[in-house]
């Protein structure tokens, strides 16, 4: 007869492989695999928009005017 230690950690690994198993099936079931890939490329590309608006930013530097001494980003009303 084994001892009993060896049959706890060969019942544990059999459950744990067990487990991820069926955890990769139903992942792969209701595609949460490819929302997870949906989701990283929505933030590499809302990160590229977030650079080039800075960028725009910085080329539209706002201008200090000697009338008023009010900048241009003072007067541009957005609504």
């Amino acid at each position: 007869m084994a001892p009993i230690y060896i049959l706890i950690i060969s019942g544990i690994l059999l459950a744990l492989v067990i487990f991820l198993l069926c955890r990769e099936l139903v992942c792969w079931y209701f595609k949460y695999n490819i929302q997870i890939e949906n989701q990283e490329r929505m933030i590499k590309n809302q990160e590229k928009i977030i650079t080039l608006l800075e960028k725009q930013y910085k080329l539209e530097e706002p201008e200090i005017t000697t009338e008023n001494n009010t900048s241009r980003m003072d007067t541009i009303n957005p609504f």
